[in-house]
């Protein structure tokens, strides 16, 4: 199961959900339960329930979701280092990002007349399933 950090709200602010992590969820309760002369008597779930898993979503047999994966919903931050010609065939680009990821690159000649890549675009050679109109290089 995937959750969206953006979307989930805690009710303690001391360790915030990371993106890109996996958690066990465990669920408690207890009810507002007012005995015959209106004074409070909550029932609770045993913590032997909390621990056990769900198992079953239409009828849970304990409070504990093993491993729910938080979403990572940013895109990583690119930061440009470097770039130069090592030898006639050769570029070297130094690229950083901010968290683990892939960065792909091809060189465009300048006036050659290709267009860049938008977002949604295809790129020219990507192992698309068919020819797209927009066809493009990444800059």
């Amino acid at each position: 199961e995937n959750v969206d950090p953006l979307l989930t709200n805690r009710d303690d602010e001391v360790a915030p959900i990371e993106e890109a992590t996996q958690y066990d969820v465990y669920c408690w309760a207890k009810d507002d339960a007012l005995d015959t002369k209106g004074l409070q008597r909550p029932n609770l779930m045993t913590t032997d329930y909390m621990r056990a898993d769900v198992a079953l979503v239409d009828a849970p047999q304990g409070g504990r979701s093993p491993s729910v994966w938080v979403a990572d919903t940013t895109a990583p931050t690119m930061v440009f280092i470097a770039a130069e010609g090592i030898s006639q065939g050769t570029l070297q680009v130094t690229l950083q990002l901010d968290e683990p990821g892939t960065v792909w690159c091809a060189p465009v000649q300048l006036g050659s007349g290709f267009t860049y890549c938008n977002h949604g675009e295809t790129p020219v050679g990507s192992f698309s399933a068919s020819p797209s109109p927009t066809d493009c290089y990444y800059e």
